[in-house]
């Protein structure tokens, strides 16, 4: 290889500029990258068995051990299938308004920062029984 080779090869991997300054090697690693693709983790944390008003806070995070949660969305069920409640959101907590009586389940769907999606569990995280209607006795 000739030293006019050697130069230009040297300029295109940016360790020789063309006026001759030369750049020492690096000592390790000027950069990284992380590959990232696994799915995060995450879940609607417990309910109380009964809610005895409509609105209720309802609260997420991360599983144990997953730190790169970006948003998430939280999804409800009131017998009729899994809908969007909340979608994209990065808050961890809000409070849902139900639309009647009856049980209403919860779960949670996190991306990460890698762009990874977590699979949506089968099943719930949660559930609760929303139950405004007061107990009424009669004595006879």
């Amino acid at each position: 290889m000739t030293l006019r080779r050697v130069l230009r090869r040297e300029e295109a991997l940016g360790r020789i500029h063309v006026n001759g300054n030369v750049q020492a090697a690096p000592a390790g690693n000027n950069t990284w990258t992380i590959l990232d693709t696994s799915a995060p983790g995450s879940h609607i944390n417990a309910l109380p068995a009964y809610e005895t008003t409509v609105a209720f806070p309802v609260s997420w995070a991360p599983d144990a051990g997953i730190t790169d949660i970006l948003t998430y969305q939280i999804q409800y069920d009131a017998g009729a299938g899994w809908v969007t409640w909340l979608g994209d959101t990065t808050a961890t907590s809000a409070v849902f308004t139900a639309t009647g009586q009856g049980v209403y389940a919860f779960r949670s769907i996190a991306w990460d920062r890698a762009g990874n999606r977590e699979t949506p569990p089968a099943t719930n995280d949660t559930w609760t029984v929303v139950d405004t209607i007061p107990p009424a006795s009669q004595v006879s």
